[in-house]
């Protein structure tokens, strides 16, 4: 259960990141759909 929050935790602190970094750049990073797929299809 531990390894769960953690990722959860990785993927939170992730997107903060990629949100902070599109706003400085001023252009969206194109891997960032490739992944959210990928976490999303995890169980």
């Amino acid at each position: 259960m531990q390894d769960a929050a953690r990722e959860d935790d990785w993927l939170s602190v992730e997107q903060i990141l990629r949100q902070y970094a599109q706003y400085q750049f001023g252009r969206p990073i194109r891997s960032a759909a490739l992944i959210d797929s990928y976490f999303a299809a995890k169980p």
